[in-house]
């Protein structure tokens, strides 16, 4: 898939974006990050690479810690 074109895939439960986001500006990173929130159930999880993170954009995960694994599930807006 290609990351830099806005393409809908459908709703996803997962999604596992391991050592990607690294390869982006910091505008194409807020931008897919957002699709990858608006792409996800409620309640689903988005994976990412250890050496990748998001904790400084205002994004709408809860960081979560499951056996050394980092994960950010979507939070629930209402």
């Amino acid at each position: 898939m290609n990351l830099a074109s806005a393409v809908y895939v459908g709703r996803m439960d997962m999604i596992f974006c391991m050592n990607v986001l690294i390869y982006f500006s910091e505008e194409r990173r807020r931008t897919l990050v957002q699709r990858f929130y608006d792409t996800l159930e409620p309640g689903g999880y988005l994976f990412l690479g250890h050496s990748e993170s998001i904790s400084k954009m205002p994004v709408k995960f809860q960081a979560i810690v499951l056996n050394d694994l980092h994960s950010l599930p979507e939070t629930d807006s209402g």
